[in-house]
C-alpha cells in the first residue's frame, strides 16, 4: 500500500511543467502522512519509502526553480509592482493617520469652543436673570420706602379693637398721602403679579411685601370710606381724592360704577320715605296743600 502511495506521487512528480505537477497532485488521492509512515513501518519499507520521497522533494524542487527561473523578469516586475503599491499604501495610511488626527482635533477643539459658549451663554442668561431680579427689589424696596414716607407723615390710629396696653395698630394715611401711596402701590402690586414667585425666597423682601400688603389695605379700605362720606356730604375734595386714589390704583371704572349704584339705591330710598312720609295734615288741606307738600319733600331730598 505503501509502494503504491509512492509510485503515484512519483508518477506525478516525473512530468515536466509545474503546473501539470500541481494538477496531477491535485487529481491524486489524498495524501495522509501519517498513515504513509505507519504503513511503510509495518511493511518493512521505512528506508525505502524515505528515499523515494527524498527524490521527489528533489523533483519538485527542481521544477519549481525551472518555473521561477523562466517567469524571473515577470515576477521582478510583480515585486516592484508590489512594492510601488506598498509605498502607496504606506503614504496613504500615513495621509489617512494624518487626517484622523485632523479630525480628532478639530473635533475636540469644536466641542470643547461648543461646551464652553454653551456654558458662558447660560452663565449670561443666569446673571442676566439675576440683574433683572436685583432691579426688581432694588425698585421694590424704594417703592416700599416710599410707602413707609407717607405712613410716617400721616398719623396712626389705634384700631378700635386694641386697648392700651394692647400695641395693635392699624394704617391711617392723611387725604394728602393717599394718592402718592396709592401711586406707589399700583407699581408695587404689578412687580408682584411678574415677580412674586421668585421674590418669596427673598429674606430681605419679605417684611417689605407684607407691610406693602398692609399699606394696600388700608388705602383701599380709606378710599372707600371717603368716597361715601364725600358722596353724601358732597365734599368735592374728598371725592376728588378718593377718585383719585382708585385711578391710581386701577380701578375707577368698577368703583365708580359702584357709587353710582349705591347712590341710585340710596336715592329710590330717600323718595319712597319721602312720599311716605308726607303729612296728613297738609293732605287734608287739599289738592293745593298735598302738591305743595309733595314738592317740599322732593326738593328736600334733591337737596
Amino acid at each position: 500500500m505503501a509502494s503504491q502511495l509512492i509510485a503515484n506521487l512519483e508518477a506525478c512528480a516525473s512530468r515536466d511543467d509545474l503546473g501539470d505537477i500541481c494538477q496531477a497532485i491535485e487529481e491524486a488521492p489524498s495524501f495522509d502522512q501519517l498513515a504513509l509512515a505507519q504503513l511503510a513501518i509495518a511493511s518493512g519499507e521505512a528506508e525505502v519509502t524515505a528515499a523515494a520521497l527524498g527524490r521527489i522533494e528533489s523533483r519538485l524542487g527542481a521544477a519549481l526553480g525551472a518555473h521561477v527561473a523562466a517567469r524571473y523578469s515577470e515576477l521582478i516586475t510583480e515585486v516592484d509592482a508590489v512594492r510601488s503599491l506598498e509605498a502607496r499604501l504606506v503614504q496613504s495610511h500615513s495621509r489617512v493617520e494624518r487626517l484622523a488626527a485632523t479630525v480628532r482635533r478639530v473635533r475636540t477643539t469644536t466641542v470643547g469652543q461648543h461646551e464652553q459658549l454653551s456654558g458662558r451663554v447660560s452663565q449670561l442668561e443666569h446673571m442676566q436673570e439675576c440683574s433683572s431680579l436685583l432691579r426688581r427689589v432694588q425698585r421694590l424696596l424704594y417703592l416700599c420706602w416710599r410707602l413707609h414716607e407717607a405712613v410716617d407723615a400721616s398719623k396712626a390710629r389705634r384700631s378700635a379693637g386694641g386697648g392700651a396696653g394692647s400695641g395693635a395698630w392699624r394704617i391711617e394715611l392723611s387725604s394728602a398721602e393717599l394718592p402718592k401711596a396709592a401711586v406707589a402701590l399700583r407699581e408695587v402690586e404689578e412687580i408682584l403679579e411678574e415677580e412674586e414667585e421668585r421674590l418669596d425666597g427673598v429674606e430681605l423682601v419679605a417684611p417689605e411685601l407684607q407691610f406693602a400688603r398692609s399699606v394696600g389695605a388700608a388705602v383701599r379700605r380709606q378710599a372707600d370710606g371717603m368716597l361715601r362720606e364725600a358722596l353724601r356730604s358732597l365734599n368735592q375734595p374728598s371725592l376728588t381724592t378718593a377718585l383719585q386714589v382708585f385711578f391710581s390704583l386701577g380701578c375707577l371704572r368698577d368703583k365708580v360704577e359702584e357709587a353710582v349704584a349705591a347712590a341710585a339705591a340710596s336715592l329710590g330710598t330717600d323718595v319712597s320715605d319721602a312720599l311716605t312720609n308726607i303729612d296728613a295734615r297738609a293732605a287734608r288741606g287739599g289738592r293745593a296743600g298735598w302738591v305743595a307738600a309733595l314738592w317740599g319733600q322732593v326738593e328736600a331730598v334733591g337737596e
